[in-house]
């Protein structure tokens, strides 16, 4: 492995917006996350609008904004069955 000058632990939404930031401002880094791929659903699907305006001094909301898909609605389902309303 290749010499890195910080090592992020966890690809989560901390460890992704601290990777970005630190290569924003030139430092070399790794990330790495006990999971071997992404999972294929879901965890978290809204952004905060303190995140954008966070993401929005780092340079970065116009790009993921750019790369946004609308959320056109949601399955919620009790004791598996989908629950009212759920669309």
């Amino acid at each position: 492995m290749a010499d890195v000058d910080v090592l992020v632990v966890g690809a989560g939404p901390v460890g992704l917006t601290a990777a970005a930031e630190l290569r924003r401002h030139g430092v070399d880094c790794r990330i790495v996350d006990r999971l071997a791929a992404p999972k294929p659903y879901a965890k978290a699907i809204g952004i905060l609008p303190r995140t954008l305006e966070v993401w929005d001094t780092m340079g970065l909301v116009r790009g993921v904004l750019d790369h946004a898909v609308p959320h056109l609605g949601q399955l919620v389902f009790i004791d598996g069955k989908p629950a009212p309303g759920s669309s």
